[in-house]
């Protein structure tokens, strides 16, 4: 009888301690961590670090199939004479890496497991899901869609695609690639910021520009994921297939 009782006390110990260290895990993996940054930072740029490497890791998978690359793309502060604030490496079989100047992981940016309307998820260092980008409705000017974070029903933040009349004309002269703005928006309609094509002769860069009210440096964080993925879907789409491809091929090697 003593002996079932202890036997009964230590399983309800290692209950509880299992229990305690699932919150634990839950509270440590709820947010992105070494992003605190973004909370004073209003304008970013994001743009391939070298167009040259870029190029030639395209032309090796059209050419020979090669799927094993990794590609830099360098997020800078508009404002502070265009420093470099962190860095994503779009790295085969994975996603984006993000790390911020000083080497710390923010987050992985990553496509959905499985095809659908998802266009991609953002992901703890841990490798937890922290947030979903999905597609909500398809409008005249193109997809829109949403934001959620995991395990909240309702979205987090609204992504809309809005034509520019100025944007046209800016293409037909050869400028830039896209003539579009994704507002961000809470569900109530206020603005968190916007992310445009900026006017560059060479190259694709997106600029992301946060709305002074609005610091948290989580949503910011979350915005700047989705702007990742937005820019593999619209702005390199061919880099998002070499990246498809890449996971397939890792997919089939663990086998």
């Amino acid at each position: 009888m003593i002996t079932t009782t202890m036997s009964l006390l230590g399983q309800m110990k290692q209950g509880f301690a299992k229990a305690l260290q699932i919150a634990s895990d839950n509270a440590l993996y709820n947010e992105l961590p070494e992003c605190s940054i973004l909370s004073t930072v209003d304008k970013l740029s994001i743009k391939a670090a070298n167009q040259i490497a870029l190029q030639n890791a395209m032309d090796k998978y059209f050419r020979s199939t090669d799927v094993h690359f990794n590609i830099k793309f360098l997020i800078r502060n508009e404002k502070a004479h265009k420093s470099m604030l962190m860095t994503a490496d779009l790295i085969s079989g994975r996603g984006f890496v993000v790390r911020n100047s000083g080497g710390g992981h923010i987050m992985d940016v990553k496509l959905p497991n499985k095809v659908g309307d998802a266009l991609g998820k953002i992901v703890h260092p841990s490798q937890a899901t922290l947030f979903k980008v999905v597609m909500a409705n398809r409008t005249v000017n193109g997809n829109n869609y949403h934001i959620y974070k995991t395990g909240i029903e309702q979205p987090l933040i609204m992504i809309e695609k809005v034509y520019l009349s100025l944007y046209p004309l800016a293409k037909m002269v050869g400028l830039l690639d896209c003539e579009c703005v994704y507002w961000f928006r809470r569900p109530d309609r206020t603005i968190l910021g916007y992310i445009r094509p900026k006017l560059v002769l060479s190259g694709r860069t997106v600029v992301i520009k946060f709305t002074a009210t609005q610091t948290d440096a989580q949503l910011r964080a979350a915005m700047m994921g989705a702007a990742l993925l937005i820019i593999l879907h619209e702005v390199y789409p061919e880099i998002k297939r070499m990246l498809e491809a890449s996971i397939e091929e890792a997919k089939l090697s663990s086998i």
